[in-house]
């Protein structure tokens, strides 16, 4: 966008990601400061006379294309109002933003920047790859396997990734205390993408080690017979360099051990450091595809 600087848009971005903002949330600014996102770029496309067929693998919780890599070829129903209140609505973050950012926003809010198109014709788009898909591949593995599973949503988006982590903990000892509901032993599935606020000066974590750390802190005492997995499906997840990690009824005294203290450390945003010292930390590399977060509660039954 023009009076834009890359390290401007790395900058706005940066403060986003660590306001808890949700993906629709980000990407809604996103589009509004770039020339290519928000449909902007199957527009210069058709003005040239060409058609758009663009293939989808969605990394975001319900697979809107317009929301997928902040849609460059997709409608945007979004405005600059829209943009601007999220950044004032999330911490003060319009206070926070490089000025040019804050002068680009107010210019097409007044109509001196065009807005995104909200209407392209000669173009099509199609969803050919979802976190729905990772889960019913992981669920049908398991049936391979002579296992029950249940998916619960590919959708989980824009809670605090620690409070996931307590419901789904929450959701595991329904499953192994009251009778088998809602699974008697299995799987119990779950994707999408929660949120986590950085207030902490923590150096490494992400959403699926704060995901686990809320349902370790919920199953400690040495709870048996439920544990959980959850990785990134890029195989990076936030500012660590692992797809995700393991919990279970044991994780927190095992921290207590080796010297840790776990609230603390979730409490910085530091919780990385859990479980590369209790050897729970899970590394693939990239691995060259974005389907979001997967996670596998086990329960082993009663």
């Amino acid at each position: 966008m023009k009076g834009l600087g890359l390290e401007d848009i790395k900058e706005v971005n940066n403060l986003l990601l660590r306001s808890g903002a949700t993906i629709h949330e980000i990407n809604t600014v996103r589009k509004h400061l770039s020339m290519t996102k928000g449909g902007r770029l199957a527009k210069e496309v058709i003005k040239r006379g060409g058609r758009v067929i663009t293939l989808i693998a969605s990394d975001v919780p319900g697979d809107d294309p317009a929301t997928v890599a902040s849609g460059p070829t997709v409608p945007d129903p979004t405005t600059y109002k829209d943009a601007i209140t999220i950044l004032r609505n999330r911490g003060g973050l319009w206070d926070k933003v490089p000025s040019t950012v804050r002068e680009v926003l107010e210019q097409g809010l007044k109509g001196m920047v065009e807005e995104t198109p909200k209407e392209l014709v000669n173009t099509w788009n199609y969803v050919i790859a979802s976190n729905m898909d990772v889960l019913t591949d992981l669920a049908n593995y398991a049936k391979s396997l002579g296992m029950e599973s249940l998916i619960l949503t590919s959708r989980m988006d824009g809670g605090e990734a620690r409070e996931v982590g307590r419901y789904l903990a929450s959701i595991a000892l329904e499953a192994r205390f009251r009778g088998g509901v809602p699974i008697r032993r299995g799987l119990i599935l779950s994707g999408g993408e929660p949120t986590v606020t950085v207030v902490g000066n923590g150096r490494g974590g992400g959403r699926t080690t704060e995901m686990c750390m809320g349902f370790a802190l919920s199953v400690r005492g040495g709870v048996d017979g439920i544990s959980m997995i959850s990785m990134a499906t890029d195989g990076i997840d936030g500012n660590m360099d692992a797809a995700g990690c393991v919990a279970d009824g044991h994780l927190i005294d095992e921290a207590i051990k080796l010297g840790i203290d776990p609230v603390n450390e979730l409490r910085n945003n530091n919780t990385a450091v859990i479980f590369e010292r209790s050897s729970t930390i899970i590394r693939t590399g990239w691995t060259g595809s974005n389907l979001n977060i997967v996670t596998a509660i086990y329960v082993s039954g009663y």
